[in-house]
């Protein structure tokens, strides 16, 4: 797995770890890994690892409430499956030790299009609405080393923007109802 990373270093590529055991996010981690995905099963010493080596940590929220809706008959608003304790835990423990925090949802076991899903479970689990709408922006555009040039609306960087009516900086619900897409300065979708 060091091989693997070093090679994809060398040749300016960022690496990404799907791993839900705390050995294989250890693993990962001692290889130089940029990022966790899920991480359901991580413990402190290894969430703490992260946090030394700068490994940011895609939580998943929404991909184990989608299966629980799929195959273990949940009910949004219903009591969490162990799954979702599970992710529960492993969110927070990050957060305690100070993990950086990206957005990445898994989409694709859920809707595309229902993306708000993900940060909503950020929000509801402890972040504040700017902080997860800073992962699902900045954080991540310095994930794919981009940051120079996405995540904000700044001068010079592309301009990709989304309007919604109401704010989500107070209710992150508010992303469920996207009123305008600009992509690359051309207007996708009106008001």
């Amino acid at each position: 797995m060091t091989a693997l990373v070093r090679a994809a270093h060398d040749t300016g590529r960022r690496v990404a770890a799907h791993a839900s055991t705390d050995e294989g996010m250890r693993r990962a981690v001692l290889a130089g890994i940029d990022t966790i995905e899920h991480g359901y099963g991580g413990s402190e010493a290894t969430f703490r690892l992260m946090a030394e080596r700068h490994v940011v940590y895609m939580p998943t929220l929404t991909a184990p409430e989608a299966t629980g809706e799929y195959f273990q008959h949940y009910v949004r608003g219903g009591p969490p499956t162990p799954a979702m304790q599970q992710a529960e835990r492993a969110f927070r423990l990050a957060r305690k030790v100070g993990v950086v925090i990206g957005n990445g949802s898994d989409v694709g076991v859920f809707a595309h299009g229902s993306n708000e899903r993900e940060l909503e479970w950020l929000v509801r689990l402890g972040m504040t609405p700017l902080e997860a709408l800073r992962a699902a922006t900045v954080v991540d555009a310095a994930v794919i080393e981009r940051a120079t040039q996405l995540g904000q609306i700044r001068p010079g960087f592309l301009a990709d923007v989304v309007a919604v009516d109401g704010d989500p900086t107070s209710d992150i619900t508010a992303l469920r109802h996207v009123a305008l897409v600009i992509k690359a300065g051309t207007v996708y979708r009106r008001p």
